[in-house]
């Protein structure tokens, strides 16, 4: 993660949303009293719409034993036809 100070990223902002639109990294910015943090939109999005599939409990279960039965090769392929 970049960390740069909030009167660099003034100066420097459009630099910025290029860096992290193509590189998929996030920014820290510093000041004395508070830091944020710059991601793409694209980034922000699948942060939210993972926070949204999780919030009901059964969507949740759901999610995890599809991830766990992808790591342990249970999943069908599927091809067109």
């Amino acid at each position: 993660m970049m960390i740069v100070s909030d009167s660099n990223a003034v100066k420097n902002l459009r630099f910025l949303i290029d860096y992290v639109n193509h590189d998929g990294e996030t920014v820290k910015i510093t000041t004395n009293e508070h830091n944020a943090v710059l991601m793409s939109e694209k980034e922000y999005r699948g942060i939210m719409e993972t926070f949204y599939l999780q919030q009901s409990s059964v969507n949740a279960q759901h999610v995890a034993q599809s991830i766990a039965e992808a790591e342990s090769g249970k999943m069908n392929r599927v091809t067109k036809f």
